[in-house]
C-alpha cells in the first residue's frame, strides 16, 4: 500500500487552497499536509511519516525553498523523498540551481486553475505510481 501523503511547502494561502481544491478533484485519497515556510520542511520530515511527494515553493520569506531543498538533501534519510519545486519562477538560473541541489522535478505554477489541476494531476500521479513500483 502506498503512502498518499503530499507535503506542500508554501507561504501563500491562496496557492495552498488552490492546490487543495485541485487535488480534492483529481486525487481524493491524497492527504495534503502543509507547512508555510522553508524552515519548517526538515522539522516536519523528522517528526512525520515520509510523504510520497513534497511540493516546494522557492520564493518564501525566511528560509527560502532553495535553502530548504539543500537542507533536506543534506540528510541521508531524506535522499529518496521526491521533492518537486513548485514555483512561479521561470528563471533558468532557478531551474538549474534547483536540480543541482537535488530537486526531483520543477513545476511552474500555471496561471489558470484548470492548468494547475492538470499539472498537479500528472505530477502527483507520476510520483505516486513511482512510489508503488
Amino acid at each position: 500500500m502506498t503512502n498518499d501523503v503530499v507535503l506542500l511547502v508554501e507561504d501563500s494561502d491562496e496557492d495552498v487552497e488552490a492546490v487543495r481544491r485541485a487535488l480534492r478533484v483529481t486525487h481524493p485519497a491524497v492527504q495534503l499536509e502543509h507547512v508555510g515556510s522553508g524552515g519548517e520542511l526538515v522539522p516536519w520530515l523528522i517528526a512525520s511519516q515520509r510523504p510520497a511527494l513534497v511540493l516546494l515553493d522557492l520564493n518564501m520569506p525566511g528560509l527560502d525553498g532553495q535553502a530548504a531543498l539543500q537542507a533536506a538533501r543534506e540528510r541521508v534519510e531524506f535522499a529518496e523523498i521526491p521533492i518537486v519545486v513548485f514555483t512561479s519562477s521561470t528563471r533558468s538560473g532557478d531551474v538549474d540551481r534547483a536540480f543541482e541541489a537535488g530537486a526531483s522535478g520543477y513545476l511552474v505554477k500555471p496561471l489558470s486553475f484548470q492548468l494547475l489541476q492538470q499539472s498537479l494531476a500528472r505530477t502527483v500521479t507520476y510520483w505516486l505510481t513511482k512510489a508503488e513500483a
